[in-house]
């Protein structure tokens, strides 16, 4: 894929549509992923996330929240964002390690101190989630769309 094209505020609607869509496929199809396979949707999603507005991001939240699998540093960078878009992730995620919610809620607490209530409180609200060491082991046949 050529990101490049997507630059620019003529390419906006563009990476709307696109992160929507590959975020909708991936929520559609993550079961039957391989590994590679959704580490592939990671590094298209993670670009797009940076590329897109809120609203957008809010949405490619919400298709990854309460996947039993997912693009772990796609869901690591949205459950860092505002609290609007990380929210679902944080309430509903069980890719998200204990590890990850800590160090979300210490950048919290530093960036706002006193303000960052929401966050502590998604964060203290997804405790009784398991956390799994890694991606849930499975056998993948792969993607079919």
């Amino acid at each position: 894929m050529n990101f490049s094209e997507l630059t620019g505020e003529a390419g906006s609607a563009r990476r709307a549509e696109l992160a929507r869509h590959v975020a909708t496929l991936f929520a559609l199809t993550s079961d039957r992923c391989s590994d590679e396979q959704v580490d592939i949707y990671d590094s298209v999603l993670l670009r797009l996330v940076d590329m897109v507005e809120a609203e957008v991001r809010r949405y490619v939240a919400d298709q990854m929240a309460s996947l039993r699998r997912g693009p772990e540093e796609t869901i690591r960078r949205l459950a860092d964002d505002d609290i609007e878009v990380a929210e679902p992730i944080l309430l509903r995620s069980t890719v998200l390690r204990d590890a990850d919610l800590i160090r979300i809620a210490e950048k919290a607490r530093q960036r706002a101190p006193g303000r960052d209530r929401t966050a502590r409180g998604a964060v203290r609200r997804s405790d009784g989630y398991p956390r799994p060491p890694g991606r849930p082991q499975g056998e993948a046949e792969g993607c079919q769309q």
